[in-house]
């Protein structure tokens, strides 16, 4: 995805770079969100019994996406983000 085309509103493969995604070959899953303006971004989901005092931080990238790899995460498990504004 070409930060060009997404900030344009034509990057139709955004699917494949936001949500969240198998690590490959680690353990775990790779979540990716896009928060710009957000001071702090939390997943929480069915692996940490959805405790969010125990929810993973993301890290902020340069270019507004907040990302964490989260190794408890499995398959078929729900996940939210808490986001503080």
């Amino acid at each position: 995805m070409e930060s060009r085309e997404f900030y344009g509103g034509i990057a139709f493969d955004a699917y494949e770079v936001l949500g969240a995604h198998p690590a490959g070959q680690r353990p775990g899953w790779d979540f990716c969100v896009f928060a710009p303006h957000a001071r702090q971004v939390q997943v929480v989901g069915d692996w940490n019994g959805w405790d969010l005092y125990r929810a993973a931080a993301l890290t902020r990238c340069g270019d507004g996406l907040w990302r964490v790899r989260v190794p408890r995460a499995r398959a078929g498990q729900l996940y939210k983000y808490n986001i503080l504004g």
